[in-house]
């Protein structure tokens, strides 16, 4: 006769609302009154809704799953270690004392966190059936093989774990078969685990297959707030910090606005931790390879603004308005994700992005910063100030060609007005083009100004669900210099 352990994850969206959390604290409640032993594997937040969940006398066990349901293995050492630690304060408050973890992930490198916050037995999907223990470093923890597919404990004495949504169908299926539903804790005490295990690494971490770029760009930004926290980071930052780790979210790809709110979430973390260091009145600026692909970014941070410049792309990576918690290029999927400082349209309509590879120079003062980039030929040179809530962009060519060049902005607005020259507002809801020198664009919450102190041409696209992709630009036999200013607080 085999013991099986019954699983079962109730499980909140990525940034969950209040209906949300009613329906899976009432699924937990109902859960909670099984007559049959159950394990039930519950978020750490979710904890703060079931005050009143009856513990004492039932053949229930509790799993952990992180505050947000992160995957861990994915998280640097601090961040898996705030996920675990606001969980055990919901925990702690509700008076549960959980058997371990369940993550659906597995990374040895999780061994010593995990025994680190006094938690030495995880449940997680491997092959296999058998408990036992992995160790790293001669540190040991018991590891629970679980299968999401039908009930199949083989034959002989043991422990076979199974993940499922439907405990009641599971449960029923155990017994038919002759076997013994049980918990975790409640089998191991009996009979412990016997040999060591060593389940594959199914991090994402470990994937051959890469990320797409705009899920790749959401990861890196979480990471740089996560390294930025200090030692007492403010409450509210941490709490939007582990609100954007959710599982759901890497490696991506992701629906559109799922992917706008975890950079808003982002974007709050890190406005309140420079707040809290600097105020307003300051600019950073580090050359490094930011997106870990060989090539050296520019990252300009100052109490308005947050973007990662890539000379070798020709693009802003992502730029963000703090003091709006807006994060202005985070649109739906098209093509490449970021601002394109120079893009060009041949005499033929063949579009191209200029790389600047070539930094010339990179100037830092007091709420402001200037960069100077190039093209490796020679022909066209790009000087981009970070000021305030404004950019500004000057254009220097030199034999570069006949055609039309410009920036191309991808704004995160919805249902998009455009006003030209102070005329009238029309909706952006299908490709439009305008010429002049001032061109307004708005949803009623966000609003961007183009200035071109020399008139010039716009296009603007709409995205779906929501978004525009603008192209200001002015056409040009090759030689010339003209400026574009982009303020974000207009």
């Amino acid at each position: 006769m085999t013991g099986v352990a019954v699983v079962v994850p109730v499980e909140l969206p990525p940034f969950p609302d209040a209906a949300d959390l009613d329906r899976a604290a009432a699924r937990v409640r109902e859960l909670s009154r099984s007559d049959r032993p159950l394990t039930i594997a519950v978020p750490g937040r979710l904890w703060e809704h079931l005050s009143d969940v009856e513990i004492s006398d039932t053949p229930i066990e509790w799993l952990r799953l992180g505050w947000n349901e992160p995957d861990l293995t994915v998280l640097p050492e601090r961040a898996r270690s705030l996920q675990l630690e606001r969980e055990t304060e919901a925990l702690a408050a509700v008076g549960i004392e959980p058997s371990g973890l369940f993550t659906r992930t597995w990374d040895p490198t999780l061994v010593p966190t995990l025994l680190g916050h006094e938690i030495d037995l995880v449940v997680v999907p491997a092959d296999g059936c058998r408990p036992g223990v992995v160790d790293r470093f001669d540190r040991v923890v018991t590891v629970l093989p679980a299968t999401f597919g039908p009930v199949d404990p083989g034959t002989g004495p043991g422990l076979c774990t199974v993940v499922t949504d439907d405990p009641e169908s599971t449960l029923a299926e155990v017994e038919s078969r002759g076997h013994t539903p049980t918990t975790p804790r409640r089998h191991l005490a009996d009979h412990p685990p016997r040999g060591r295990l060593r389940p594959a690494p199914t991090s994402p971490a470990f994937s051959s297959e890469p990320a797409d770029a705009a899920s790749e760009i959401l990861y890196r930004r979480m990471l740089g707030v996560a390294a930025r926290l200090g030692e007492r980071p403010p409450p509210d930052a941490v709490t939007h910090l582990l609100e954007a780790q959710h599982h759901a979210l890497y490696p991506g790809p992701l629906e559109p606005r799922l992917r706008l709110e975890a950079h808003r979430s982002l974007l709050r973390a890190r406005r309140l931790l420079d707040r809290r260091r600097r105020g307003d009145a300051w600019t950073t600026i580090e050359r490094t390879d930011w997106d870990a692909d060989g090539a050296e970014e520019i990252e300009i941070e100052s109490g308005t603004l947050s973007l990662v410049v890539d000379p070798r792309a020709g693009r802003i990576l992502f730029l963000d308005d703090k003091a709006s918690d807006w994060p202005v290029t985070a649109v739906p999927d098209d093509g490449d994700p970021g601002l394109v400082l120079a893009r060009a349209l041949s005499p033929e309509g063949v579009p191209r992005t200029v790389p600047l590879d070539t930094i010339e120079a990179v100037e830092q003062r007091r709420g402001g910063a200037t960069l100077h980039l190039a093209d490796a030929e020679g022909t066209l040179s790009v000087d981009l100030v970070a000021e305030g809530h404004h950019l500004t962009l000057t254009y220097r060519m030199r034999g570069l060609g006949e055609g039309r060049i410009g920036p191309e902005l991808p704004l995160a607005l919805d249902s998009t007005r455009m006003r030209v020259d102070g005329g009238e507002w029309r909706p952006v809801d299908t490709a439009v083009a305008a010429s002049g020198h001032r061109f307004r664009f708005s949803d009623g919450t966000g609003e961007v100004l183009v200035v071109m102190p020399v008139p010039g041409d716009c296009f603007a696209r709409p995205l779906e669900p929501f978004g525009i992709v603008v192209w200001p630009h002015w056409p040009t036999a090759g030689d010339g210099d003209y400026e574009l200013w982009v303020d974000l607080a207009p």
